[in-house]
């Protein structure tokens, strides 16, 4: 009796220990494949257009989009652009005094949205913005972004066509991978008011382009 007890015992701890390999197998797999997930570098576009910005012409932009990024060297795959149903510019936004809208308050709108870690917002306006920047309360921009605050608010006022493109490319750049203005004139995160007030290349410098999706998500686990 005491050998069939010993036997028994010595099977389950066998069975246990077997149990257990299996069960740090598989959480050793999940938190393979969590880090190669959070490490992909995928953002969802959504486009919000504001009332004087039409859906046709919010559609029209999203359709080219995507190869605007790859042309730009920006590191980052997107999955998909969603086109949102046109918005009121906020009252409170408007600036009589200079026939502007305060991009901070629109930028504050678009942040209501609570993106999550892989999506990003972009405001759409035709009207001409402007924030307090450069010694000036009341700055003409091309476009506003926090700093790694997935939302930004771009104005085609002062930028058509291409250069239109650059702007998006240039603000997503503050808020997806945090990046401070680039002091290479050439570069697309330079300034436009330091780059000879155009952006002269459509590329990233070799500065910016060093900051990949994986190595800034390394820097950032909390992002």
């Amino acid at each position: 009796m005491k050998k069939k007890t010993i036997m028994k015992q010595i099977l389950f701890m066998i069975c246990m220990i077997a149990l257990a390999s299996c069960n740090n197998i598989n959480r050793a797999e999940e938190q393979e494949e969590e880090v190669v997930d959070c490490c992909d570098p995928h953002v969802t576009l959504y486009l919000q257009p504001y009332a004087d910005f039409s859906q046709d012409e919010a559609k029209k932009l999203s359709k080219h989009i995507k190869e605007e990024f790859v042309t730009a060297g920006v590191d980052v795959a997107v999955s998909d652009v969603v086109v949102l149903p046109s918005k009121e510019l906020p009252q409170n936004a408007y600036y009589a005094k200079r026939n502007r809208y305060l991009a901070s308050i629109l930028l504050n709108d678009l942040l209501t949205a609570k993106p999550k870690y892989d999506e990003y917002v972009i405001g759409l306006t035709h009207k001409d913005i402007s924030t307090k920047i450069h010694g000036y309360d009341n700055y003409g921009i091309m476009g506003l972004t926090r700093l790694n605050h997935h939302a930004s608010i771009v104005s085609d006022y002062r930028s058509k066509n291409k250069a239109f493109y650059k702007t998006i490319i240039h603000e997503f750049g503050h808020g997806w991978y945090d990046f401070n203005h680039c002091k290479d004139p050439n570069c697309i995160m330079c300034d436009y008011q330091y780059s000879n007030k155009q952006y002269k290349k459509y590329y990233v410098c070799d500065e910016h382009a060093a900051m990949n999706p994986s190595e800034y998500l390394r820097k950032h686990p909390q992002r």
